[in-house]
C-alpha cells in the first residue's frame, strides 16, 4: 500500500508513526487525485502493508471540498484512479450527506470516501455499495466495547444508537450493464465529538460514539478506522463474489424500521416535503423497498419519520 499525506503529524495519529516519508513523486504517481485531495499543502508519501486489499491510503488533515465529490469527478473524467482507494479528511468543507444536506465535520471523527473498480457483474450493485457501507459500519461498531449489537440502521442510509444519529453512508456507481466500472463510497462516523445541529424530524438529534461508552478509550479515531477499513475490504470482496444476500440478510436484521409505525415523505427539502405513505413496516424486499402491513404497494425512496 502507498500512503499520502499532507501533514505528518495527522498521519500518525492513523497509521504507524514509523513510516519513513519521502517527497520524491514521480510525475505518474496519482498526479491527478494528489493535485485534487492535497490543495493547500506540499503531500508526502510512505509504503506499508498496512490493509489488505487496499492500494493506496490518503490522509488529508482538511480538506478544502469533498473527497466523495472528488472521486467521482476523476472516475467521471475517465482519470487513471487504482482500484482500491481510501481517502480520509481529519476535517473538511463543503462534506455532504445525501441529497447534499449539511455534513458536519470535526477533528476526531471518521470522514472517509473509497474507490472501488470491480469491472465484472455485481449484482444489486445499485444498492448493494449502500449496503456495503451500512453493513461495515454496523460490524465495525459491534467491535466496540459496551456497543455490540447496539447501533441500528434507520432506512435508508443512516446508523443511530438509541434513537441518535451517530453516522450516515452514501455510495455511487458507473456500469455498463451489470459490470461495475467504478463505485464510491462515503461514510461519515461521529467518533469522539458530537456535531451541533438544529433537530429535525428526519434526525431529531444526533451523537458520537463516545457518547455512549463508559471508557473513551474504546472509541477512538485510529481504532475505529482501522476496523472499518478492514471490514469494508472483507464485505467488498462478499458483495463482488456474488454474497449478496448474505449482507442484506444483516441490514434486514439490523434494520430499527421493520415492526414500527412510521412517515414517508418525499424526498424534497424539509419545507416543502409531502406525506407519502404512514403504516407500519412488515419487510424490507430485495432493493431496499419498504412493505407496509397494509397491501398499498412498496416505497422504493423517500425520507423516514419513526
Amino acid at each position: 500500500m502507498k500512503i499520502h499525506t499532507d501533514d505528518i503529524e495527522f498521519a500518525a495519529e492513523l497509521v504507524p508513526d514509523s513510516l519513513n516519508w519521502r517527497y520524491d513523486y514521480s510525475a505518474s504517481a496519482g498526479e491527478s487525485l494528489l493535485n485534487h485531495l492535497f490543495e493547500t499543502r506540499k503531500p508526502c508519501w510512505s509504503e506499508g502493508n498496512l490493509f489488505p486489499y487496499w492500494k493506496e491510503l490518503y490522509l488529508v488533515k482538511h480538506a478544502r471540498s469533498s473527497q466523495y465529490d472528488r472521486l467521482i469527478e476523476l472516475s467521471h473524467r475517465n482519470a487513471e484512479l487504482s482500484d482500491g482507494i481510501v481517502c480520509i479528511a481529519g476535517s473538511g468543507d463543503g462534506f455532504h450527506g445525501f441529497k447534499n444536506r449539511r455534513w458536519v465535520t470535526l477533528p476526531g471523527n471518521v470522514h472517509l470516501s473509497a474507490y472501488m473498480s470491480p469491472r465484472k457483474n455485481v449484482e444489486s450493485f445499485h444498492i448493494g455499495f449502500t449496503i456495503l457501507s451500512a453493513v461495515s459500519v454496523i460490524q465495525t461498531l459491534d467491535r466496540v466495547s459496551g456497543l455490540e449489537g447496539r447501533a441500528g440502521i434507520k432506512w435508508v442510509n443512516d446508523i443511530l444508537i438509541d434513537g441518535a444519529k451517530v453516522c450516515g453512508v452514501l455510495a455511487q456507481t458507473q456500469s455498463q450493464g451489470s459490470r461495475v466500472t467504478g463505485a464510491v463510497i462515503g461514510i461519515g462516523l461521529n467518533v469522539e465529538n458530537s456535531p451541533i445541529t438544529d433537530p429535525t424530524p428526519f434526525v431529531p438529534t444526533s451523537a458520537c460514539l463516545r457518547d455512549f461508552v463508559s471508557n473513551p478509550d474504546r472509541c477512538k479515531q485510529n481504532i475505529i478506522f482501522e476496523n472499518l477499513v478492514k471490514i469494508l475490504a472483507s464485505n467488498y470482496q462478499k458483495l463482488i463474489s456474488g454474497k449478496f444476500k448474505e449482507l442484506l440478510e444483516v441490514y434486514r436484521q439490523r434494520s430499527i424500521v421493520v415492526g414500527r409505525n412510521v412517515t414517508i415523505y418525499s424526498d424534497d427539502s424539509e419545507d416543502n416535503a409531502e406525506i407519502i405513505r404512514k403504516g407500519k413496516v412488515k419487510s424490507i424486499g430485495n432493493n431496499l423497498e419498504l412493505f407496509f402491513e397494509e397491501d398499498s404497494g412498496p416505497i422504493f425512496k423517500g425520507r423516514l419519520v419513526i
